[in-house]
Order: structure tokens, then C-alpha cells, then sequence
């Protein structure tokens, strides 16, 4: 056993001990030209959605479009990275663990539900959180751009 083995083993042990599956994690970004529900696997890349407490969802390079929140995910983090106007609505709750990042230089509407530990940044454009039943804990950071909260 090669010494770069012994070494990639402890850290899978490590990490398996800490209760972190580093393959459960994934990198999701939304392909789609146009609206559609959060759970359809064919709009992301890689084929599937971000549903888990390791995942990333992110949105670049697109325009804006209206997305239904039709479930409740749990993921790490949340990325908006483009020119869009978003929106994103729904009865149900995202839970981000690990940071809520709106960077759109759009005007983009969040109406479900924001929960998690995680802080929210706004670093361009205008973020309406049309929601009062938020309950998102780890601050706000406003580096550019607008936040808009619903009281």
C-alpha cells in the first residue's frame, strides 16, 4: 500500500467519522431556458436536483424564469450568478445550511419559505423575499444591490 493510499484512506475514515459522505455532495446548475418545477431532473446538470444537505444549487448564465419550489429541499448552499429577474415560488420551505448567495444584477422575487443557519448575501441587483414566515438565522450581508423583506 502506497503511502498516497494510506493517506486518501484516513481522510475517508476521518471524514466518515465525522458523519461526512464527501460523495453525497454535488454541484447542481439550473439548464434550462424557461420556468419549470425544482424536482425535474432533466433542467439541472448533472441530470438530477438539489435536494440534499451537501448540495449546491446554482443559477448562471440564464435570463430569469419562474420556478415552482414543488418540494422541500435541504441543501447546503443556494447560487444566483447572472443578469436574470427569478422567481421562485411555492407552499414549501428551502432550507440552505451553508450560504444564500444573490449576486443577479436582475430584480428577482424569493415567495416560498427561507430556512437555515446559513447567512444570506446580497451582492448585486434587487432580492425581494416576499415571505414572513422566513426564519433563516445566520445574517444578512449587503454588498451591493437591494433586499426587500416582507415583515
Amino acid at each position: 500500500m502506497t503511502t498516497r493510499t494510506r493517506i486518501i484512506g484516513l481522510v475517508v475514515c476521518g471524514l466518515a467519522w465525522l458523519g461526512v459522505n464527501p460523495a453525497s455532495a454535488t454541484s447542481y446548475v439550473w439548464n434550462y431556458a424557461g420556468g419549470d418545477n425544482w424536482n425535474n431532473t432533466a433542467r439541472w446538470n448533472p441530470t438530477g436536483y438539489p435536494q440534499s444537505a451537501g448540495d449546491i444549487a446554482t443559477f448562471a448564465g440564464q435570463v430569469g424564469y419562474a420556478l415552482a419550489l414543488n418540494v422541500s429541499p435541504s441543501i447546503a448552499t443556494f447560487n444566483v450568478q447572472d443578469s436574470g429577474a427569478w422567481t421562485w415560488s411555492g407552499a414549501n420551505t428551502l432550507t440552505a445550511g451553508t450560504a444564500f448567495n444573490y449576486g443577479s444584477t436582475g430584480t428577482s422575487t424569493f415567495s416560498s419559505v427561507l430556512s437555515g443557519a446559513m447567512p444570506l448575501s446580497v451582492s448585486a441587483g434587487t432580492l425581494n423575499l416576499n415571505n414572513n414566515a422566513n426564519a433563516f438565522s445566520g445574517g444578512i450581508a449587503i454588498k451591493g444591490g437591494t433586499l426587500v423583506a416582507a415583515l
